[in-house]
């Protein structure tokens, strides 16, 4: 479903509003997903991480593809972690560390992702569930009320799988950036879905596959124009996501075959050009 507010929009008014009376707040701002959690859109700017500090969050969890980067002198006070993740699935490593997150993150949490619709509140249901804040139904709950899209099959199948480690286990580190660059994380996550797409049976299983291949994309892009370097790598970026937005489509109407035809000399020009060059 399309947004009805920008998630650039600042979020001093969205806090301000929300952190207080999130249980009436529609899914377009940020939602309090249990008692002291909340999770919406990524700040963008000094008076959104100021916003942060004056409603009292204390632990801010981004889980985009790029790490918490407040504005100098914008994060007093609040501990910042980065578990990026993907629109295909939440695996082991970010589960574990998000688990971390609810046994030992000072409360309230903010959780982000870019829109605040999909990765973000499919993180804030497992923080959830292992702090015991919700059970399995009031986490699938809490995606519904975000309305995280449907075709988003695999935050939906881990929400509903998670299972807490056992008390003792040894969890993941938390830190405010991945080892990984946001570029290196997108670009894998688009070299699996591009394999799904390839390798699926069912016109159903490529179009949902395509689609996690035009997020990747969109990711990509986003990390590269954090950057403000690349141009030429961000405007392969942009025409690949264009091609990719009209195969996507199309896509239930295409076999295999035919979509390797139409995307893959793309994919092998990017490749070329920035490939040895892109970390």
């Amino acid at each position: 479903m399309r947004r009805l507010v920008s998630p650039r929009w600042t979020a001093a008014c969205l806090l301000v509003t929300t952190i207080a009376t999130a249980d009436a707040a529609p899914p377009t701002q940020p939602l309090r997903a249990a008692e002291g959690v909340y999770v919406g859109g990524a700040p963008t700017d000094a008076t959104a991480w100021d916003a942060l500090v004056a409603r009292g969050v204390k632990t801010v969890v981004g889980v985009e593809g790029i790490p918490p980067s407040p504005p100098s002198g914008s994060s007093e006070g609040l501990r910042l972690v980065h578990i990026p993740i993907g629109y295909g699935a939440i695996d082991k490593a970010a589960s574990d560390r998000l688990t971390r997150v609810a046994r030992e993150a000072q409360r309230p949490l903010y959780i982000y992702c870019h829109h605040g619709q999909h990765r973000g509140p499919a993180a804030a249901a497992i923080v959830c569930l292992a702090a015991n804040l919700l059970d399995k139904e009031g986490a699938l709950d809490l995606l519904r009320r975000a309305q995280t899209d449907r075709k988003y099959a695999g935050l939906w199948r881990d929400v509903a799988a998670y299972r807490a480690p056992p008390a003792d286990a040894v969890l993941p580190e938390l830190t405010p950036a991945s080892p990984s660059s946001p570029l290196s994380l997108a670009m894998c996550q688009l070299d699996r879905a591009w394999e799904a797409t390839l390798k699926s049976d069912t016109r159903e299983d490529r179009h949902t596959a395509m689609v996690l291949v035009v997020e990747s994309l969109k990711e990509s892009r986003r990390a590269v124009e954090a950057t403000g370097a690349r141009p030429g790598l961000l405007a392969d970026l942009q025409e690949a996501l264009d091609q990719a937005r009209e195969i996507e489509h199309a896509a239930t109407g295409l076999d295999p075959e035919e979509l390797d035809q139409r995307f893959g000399p793309q994919c092998l020009r990017c490749h070329a050009t920035h490939r040895d060059t892109t970390d």
